[in-house]
């Protein structure tokens, strides 16, 4: 139904989300202040605001597979973060 966080990590951090599916929320992934993150070779499908909305710093976003996600694929905020390897289809690729 597209509502609330599919993963949400608050403001923790040197958290790892790996290898999951993620589909049907507002926001599939939510890291808010937290630092050295890593979200790896997910799939994140049908979120209608944003496959991830990340704000932190020094956090690793690579190797995902990002479909039809609403507004944006990735939402991106922070300082030396790293994004590699991702695929968009069909649905935002950026802020």
């Amino acid at each position: 139904n597209c509502s609330g966080n599919g993963i949400y990590g608050g403001t923790q951090s040197n958290l790892t989300i790996e290898n999951c599916m993620i589909e049907d929320f507002e926001i599939g992934v939510r890291l808010l202040d937290g630092t050295n993150n890593t979200v790896t070779n997910n799939t994140l499908k049908r979120n209608s605001e944003a496959g991830v909305a990340i704000d932190s710093s020094g956090s690793t976003i690579s190797s995902n597979t990002f479909i039809s996600n609403g507004n944006k694929g990735l939402d991106i905020g922070g300082t030396g973060n790293t994004v590699s390897n991702n695929t968009f289809t069909d649905g935002g690729c950026g802020s």
